[in-house]
């Protein structure tokens, strides 16, 4: 599962369209629907809440900013 030992606060990137937003848009996870569905704000580039979307796991993939630690 791309999404494995994910938690709130990570940044995630969109792999399929979900409503507005589009492949690759990038989020935030903020809360858990159920066992399939994360809850993820999208937000522009001011840091400006654009909206909101339920997406299932296996259509996100967790961003990495640093490499993991040896």
């Amino acid at each position: 599962m791309k999404t494995a030992n994910v938690k709130i606060h990570d940044n995630v990137v969109l792999l399929i369209p979900v409503g507005i937003f589009v492949v690759g848009q990038v989020g935030v996870l903020v809360g858990e629907w159920d066992a399939d569905h994360f809850e993820i704000e999208f937000v522009d580039v001011h840091g400006e809440t654009i909206g909101f979307a339920a997406v299932p796991k296996a259509d996100l993939l967790r961003l990495h900013f640093s490499p993991k630690a040896a």
